[in-house]
């Protein structure tokens, strides 16, 4: 899967947002992106991911489905393209989010490509569960 940008959100010290950690290009180099995002009282599509514990795959933000998770911080993340998400999670603790996007307006990720990257992401929550019960 080659996005355009990978970042790991990480949950702040005072719990009150997230943090991109890390973000890699489509090379896999350091784009030196920081971005954040609050997780207050406003429901988005961050919060909405910690609270379920799912996946979510974004192909058209400005679609009615996702109208209530798409606060003007998240639109400013998304910007014109498609975006996926999954939660990182250390034995159903979720302690961050990580985000796969494409910034091309018609470049759509693929369920197939979704679909790895959801595998490749619970493949990461396993091997975190067994170091952690070490």
């Amino acid at each position: 899967i080659r996005f355009e940008r990978s970042s790991f959100f990480m949950m702040t010290t005072d719990k009150r947002g997230l943090k991109a950690r890390i973000s890699l290009d489509k090379l896999g180099l350091n784009d030196h992106y920081k971005g954040q995002i609050r997780l207050g009282k406003a429901e988005n599509i961050f919060s909405y991911i910690f609270k379920s514990g799912k996946p979510v795959l974004i192909n058209d933000h400005k679609g009615l489905q996702w109208r209530n998770f798409i606060s003007a911080e998240v639109e400013a993340i998304i910007s014109d393209g498609s975006i996926c998400f999954a939660p990182v999670n250390i034995g159903g603790n979720i302690i961050g989010i990580v985000v796969g996007q494409h910034f091309e307006r018609l470049k759509k990720i693929s369920e197939d490509d979704f679909q790895q990257f959801c595998f490749l992401i619970e493949h990461l929550n396993m091997c975190l569960l067994m170091i952690t019960q070490r």
